[in-house]
């Protein structure tokens, strides 16, 4: 009875929320006016190009969930969640190369995927396991090379430099390290922390937490929760974009105990606010996604003229809810469809120039084909 009163009272700090100012210091960060819905253009005026990529299916090759996608030397590189594997593909022909998939509790085996990224000039995949706290290292091939542990928990990371990695860092069972960023070296010894965490969600929602590299030693970081993306560098950490939703957003409630995760929902739901903010950056474009009820919204904003347009959500179309970025390869955005999922886009977006790639990518494709690679580039 003892430990279940403590365990109580655990949980309902865990749950609670200190009192801090809603949006942090955003000086010198560039505002983006995000109030919704304005300059709604439809998904066909707003592209300048785009790519349908085949990913070849075979018995070896078949993919679960899509989770993210990183194209690099030449090799498009896929998260399968369900079943926990790097799949590797040659780009742009699509055509199955590899597995990386070692699911279990031995040497060399990891327990999960929560994130991956690709060792340059190595021909090695590092993958993060929050579960065991450890980044793993394999070769294209599958074969294991080494493993290290991760001294605090985290659900991704990334590359600053050769000699540098940022981590995120948001849940908390060692107060010592519970920081939003963490910088450490390759021999994963902490070397700089930024933010130091003093507030806990009720749920986790959305993205939030994301990393993206933007130049050779400084990174793009989304905090859980946030509408300010910081650069990171190895020394220090700066406002970068603010989203400026104005009154459609409320960091506060993401923060308070709810009843279940319906009530929690619901509540964000009756209020019409903004949650599961996520963004990805190009050399030209922020694409930014988010949800209010059960709406997905899809903004694109030019970082060159500044100019913000939100992309007509369509029932049937390319872009609905299920249209989710992946992640960006040059200035193309990566999303995967089913086949499905652009044959009924092909009926509705009839005036798309784009329609008769689309209808070559899938001909011919089967129910339990893997999902079609698309890159779209905006224009300029």
């Amino acid at each position: 009875m003892k430990k279940t009163a403590t365990l109580v009272i655990i949980i309902i700090i865990l749950l609670s929320c200190k009192k801090e100012s809603q949006i942090n210091n955003v000086t010198g960060a560039k505002e983006i006016d995000m109030t919704i819905g304005r300059n709604s253009k439809n998904f066909c005026e707003l592209v300048d190009d785009i790519k349908f990529i085949r990913l070849e299916t075979s018995e070896e090759s078949l993919i679960g969930t899509i989770e993210r996608v990183k194209i690099e030397n030449d090799r498009i590189f896929v998260h399968d969640y369900k079943t926990q594997s790097i799949l590797i593909f040659s780009y742009p022909d699509g055509k199955f190369l590899n597995k990386i998939r070692s699911i279990g509790n031995g040497p060399g085996e990891y327990t999960g995927v929560f994130d991956f990224n690709i060792i340059e000039n190595q021909d090695c995949v590092m993958i993060l396991d929050g579960n065991l706290r450890k980044l793993f290292k394999y070769r294209f091939d599958g074969s294991y090379v080494s493993s290290k542990r991760i001294p605090f928990f985290s659900r991704s990371f990334l590359y600053l430099d050769s000699q540098n990695l940022l981590f995120n860092n948001y849940s908390l069972d060692d107060k010592k390290y519970a920081y939003k960023a963490i910088i450490t070296d390759t021999t994963l010894t902490i070397k700089n922390s930024f933010f130091e965490i003093e507030r806990f969600y009720s749920f986790q929602m959305g993205h939030g937490n994301q990393t993206s590299k933007r130049t050779d030693d400084s990174a793009l970081f989304l905090p859980q929760n946030s509408v300010i993306a910081y650069k990171v560098t190895k020394d220090s950490i700066v406002p970068r974009y603010f989203f400026n939703f104005k009154d459609r957003w409320n960091e506060d409630i993401l923060y308070q105990k709810a009843d279940g995760f319906d009530s929690f929902v619901f509540n964000i739901k009756k209020k019409e606010l903004v949650y599961g903010l996520g963004m990805n950056e190009s050399t030209n474009f922020i694409i930014a996604d988010f949800w209010t009820a059960d709406l997905r919204h899809l903004v694109v904003y030019n970082k060159n003229n500044e100019n913000l347009n939100y992309i007509n959500n369509t029932k049937n179309g390319f872009v609905n809810n299920k249209f989710v970025p992946k992640g960006y390869y040059q200035d193309y955005l990566l999303t995967t469809l089913d086949h499905e999922h652009i044959k009924r886009a092909l009926t509705i977006d009839k005036d798309c120039y784009f329609n008769e790639k689309a209808k070559k990518t899938v001909d011919n494709l089967n129910d339990n084909d893997n999902p079609v690679l698309v890159l779209t580039k905006f224009k300029n």
